[in-house]
């Protein structure tokens, strides 16, 4: 964890941008360019964020203000940083617990695409082959609403800091927006994603198909969103890209009532400049009957959640066929999530719900959570499950996320995630693997890896690092003892995020740190032997050192080894010595015996 920049009196710039153009290296912290590779600063080289219709200034057309709240500590989510890799941002901390409590929605930057492919940041590399543009996404002013600003029809070559915007449209309302990288499936002029739609902010969610049209390659002036299909209490997810129509495909999930407890489709979605045409694809509209180990029934008997279903992946026994994870709590409350596979031949959909668990069928911790329901009017509680592999063996976590502050402090039950392992050859095969309690509300998460075996949970007052192993399941590995308000990678892989500066009187603006992604999180000691037979010579021995990253991947990294007691050293006389751990395998490190007597060695990450 490093400290890298304080607030320099830049309110309209965001604290962090990057250039998302693969043959391009610009890095812009308060709009100021370093080097994406080195950090070194380069001098007379700031973005511009105005458009060109507006002026030659460099100014913010739309208020792109990165200062903190004072109150409750709220920034100004996901423009802080804008950066190529997943990044979250929290919208909020208030210290209410009731449900009637607008703007307070998690950021779904977490699970808003199922298509590793596509997973991004709020810096987006949008090209239809040819044509590149860069788009931008951020909130403004003090609520959730909503901007997008674009660079079109650019070369690797064009600089941001060179070239002002073609476009910065702003709209009230549009909050938690994804764009569509991918042109091509759209027509006429237009570039599509996806968001949530409320002109005051609320949290239901609104689930809305979002377009950007005008002139592409050469701009997107105008913007439109519709809600076909969807709208009022859904909530909308990428599914990817079609192999038969070329078409986007989006899962939407519904969250009211009326027999809408276990609802979810699959839809495609096509714009030609501000008219959006909508395909049903799935309509999975009715409760399930008991089967597998599964009894069935409206999810936890109709207790009203945002559902997220996990990334797609391909089905182990039809190469293709791919699947996902729907949360689902059966009439016992005990979790069987629904199976969804998509032929990709004919994109056609059947959802399985034949589910067999196993271990730890009860998960007797949900019990009882109809208390923490929040009706389908308001959000801010998201039911999510994400599925990923670690050693060769496929898992599935299920998660809880609560945006308001404190709302779980009590409910260690509703702070308790479970891990199960997946069968080999059958998505539907599921046995108890491991449970985590997170130790305050988990208000959202952020993937720290393209692996999904490392995560960071942001709390109230605490940023926790979490990270997988096959032995142990999700442990903590790194706690930052103060608010964290967003959280993200860059294309490199570093780990950056914002927390409050203390520089300034009151307190309220960011200040950016670098948290180090390479520290290792297993390491391993294992000596020749457990004992030896001392008879007044030394013993020569020696020792296996490993470290293992979150991926279970070995890392070239220093440890620092010391020899407790007074009968061993190393082969050099010392007690204390720092290695270099290898890649290739175990780094052997000779050891002495010289005495007779019980010794101890330790081991510690050199940072």
């Amino acid at each position: 964890m490093a400290k890298i920049l304080e607030y320099q009196g830049l309110t309209d710039i965001p604290v962090l941008t990057e250039d998302p153009r693969p043959g391009n290296n610009g890095f812009y912290m308060h709009g100021r360019k370093f080097d994406k590779t080195t950090l070194a600063p380069e001098l007379n080289k700031m973005i511009n964020w105005q458009v060109q219709s507006s002026g030659s200034s460099w100014a913010d057309a739309n208020g792109h203000n990165n200062q903190l709240y004072a109150n409750d500590l709220k920034p100004f989510a996901r423009g802080a940083m804008q950066l190529r890799k997943p990044t979250t941002s929290t919208s909020g901390a208030p210290t209410t617990t009731t449900q009637n409590d607008g703007n307070t929605t998690q950021d779904f930057n977490a699970w808003r695409t199922m298509d590793a492919a596509y997973r991004t940041g709020h810096a987006n590399y949008v090209t239809d082959g040819t044509s590149k543009a860069v788009h931008l996404e951020w909130r403004g002013s003090a609520n959730n609403y909503g901007y997008g600003g674009g660079w079109h029809n650019m070369n690797d070559t064009d600089d941001l800091h060179d070239i002002q915007p073609t476009s910065v449209p702003a709209t009230n309302g549009w909050y938690d927006y994804w764009k569509n990288n991918d042109p091509t499936s759209d027509t006429g002029n237009s570039t599509s994603g996806i968001g949530n739609y409320n002109t005051n902010g609320y949290q239901y969610p609104n689930g809305n198909w979002m377009c950007e049209y005008g002139q592409w390659p050469n701009s997107n002036t105008n913007r439109t969103q519709s809600s076909t299909n969807v709208g009022t209490y859904w909530h909308i997810q990428h599914l990817g890209k079609s192999s038969v129509t070329g078409k986007q495909l989006y899962v939407t999930s519904y969250k009211g009532t009326a027999g809408g407890y276990c609802r979810h489709k699959v839809e495609q979605a096509t714009w030609n400049d501000s008219t959006v045409t909508v395909t049903t694809k799935a309509d999975f509209n009715s409760a399930p009957t008991a089967s597998g180990t599964s009894q069935g029934g409206n999810r936890m008997n109709g207790v009203q959640y945002n559902a997220a279903c996990s990334s797609v992946f391909t089905d182990p026994n039809t190469a293709t066929k791919k699947v996902w994870y729907y949360p689902y709590f059966d009439s016992y409350n005990n979790y069987h999530p629904h199976v969804i596979t998509w032929d990709t031949t004919d994109d056609t959909f059947v959802r399985e719900t034949d589910i067999t668990v196993t271990g730890d069928l009860s998960v007797t911790h949900f019990a009882g959570s109809s208390v923490y329901n929040h009706t389908h009017t308001y959000g801010g509680t998201t039911i999510y499950n994400e599925t990923f592999v670690s050693g060769g063996t496929r898992y599935v976590t299920f998660m809880y996320l609560e945006s308001r502050s404190s709302r779980l402090d009590g409910a260690a039950n509703l702070r308790t995630w479970v891990t199960y392992s997946v069968a080999a050859a059958d998505p539907k095969a599921l046995t108890h693997h491991s449970t985590v309690t997170i130790p305050k509300t988990p208000r959202d998460i952020v993937w720290l890896n393209d692996a999904h075996t490392m995560f960071g949970v942001f709390t109230h007052g605490t940023f926790l690092v979490y990270t997988f192993s096959a032995g142990g399941g999700w442990a903590l590995a790194t706690t930052i003892a103060e608010n964290v308000y967003s959280c993200g990678r860059d294309s490199l892989d570093r780990i950056w995020y914002i927390t409050k500066s203390t520089k300034y009187a009151g307190g309220t603006h960011p200040l950016l740190n670098l948290l180090t992604p390479s520290l290792p999180v297993t390491v391993t000691l294992v000596p020749a032997s457990t004992s030896y037979t001392y008879a007044g010579s030394n013993v020569a021995s020696s020792v296996a050192v490993s470290a293992l990253n979150p991926s279970g991947n070995r890392l070239a990294t220093d440890i620092k080894l010391v020899i407790e007691g007074s009968s061993m050293t190393f082969t050099d006389g010392t007690t204390v010595k720092t290695v270099t751990t290898l890649t290739s395998g175990d780094l052997t490190v000779g050891t002495l015996i010289t005495g007779a007597g019980y010794n101890n060695m330790s081991a510690s990450v050199s940072i």
